[in-house]
């Protein structure tokens, strides 16, 4: 399979929380990507994008654009270096479960399921869904069927309760 490595940039203010990776038309080429493909990106994590062109001011630079969101999911920083992959077919989410990062309102499944519609998403990756003026973030803790990549209008999300939060820290506890 066709690989290249790009140098890790900030994404454009406009692309932040989209899932959005933006790369020159050449390194698409390589990859045999066009706009709106999924790409893997493996940095010492591997997570997925959806491919956008770079703006012409940033062509033939060999880098690539991508928000803290993505950076952190493929723990990789700004000036580093990530290999990406072309995403073969991936099949949809039917549920989605995830874990607020830290204590949040009250907020309803459907209303995450609506603000991840059309986001690549990996197990354990960290998503933001916009919440009045600001954005929460969630860790994506269980998908189903596990090796579902995609979410769509279809997939049911979870929010884990506090109850199952107590319940993972008890079984981290007897564990370790």
């Amino acid at each position: 399979m066709a690989s290249v490595t790009l140098k890790v940039l900030e994404a454009y203010t406009r692309d932040v929380g989209r899932g959005v990776v933006r790369m020159d038309y050449d390194s698409m080429d390589k990859l045999e990507a066009r706009t709106g493909d999924l790409v893997w990106i493996i940095g010492d994590r591997r997570t997925l994008g959806k491919v956008l062109p770079l703006y012409p001011s940033d062509e033939g630079r060999g880098i690539i654009r991508m928000d803290r969101l993505i950076r952190m999911n493929s723990q990789r920083a700004i000036d580093s270096q990530v290999t990406l992959e072309k995403a073969g077919d991936l099949s949809l989410v039917k549920e989605v479960w995830v874990k607020p990062e830290k204590e949040t309102a009250p907020i309803g499944g459907p209303y995450i399921s609506d603000a991840l519609d059309g986001l690549p998403i990996v197990l354990g990756d960290k998503v933001m869904v916009p919440y009045f003026s600001g954005r929460l973030e969630f860790f994506v803790s269980k998908i189903e069927p596990p090796h579902a990549h995609i979410v769509n209008g279809d997939t049911k999300a979870h929010i884990l309760d506090e109850a199952e939060k107590l319940r993972e820290t008890r079984k981290k506890n007897t564990v370790d």
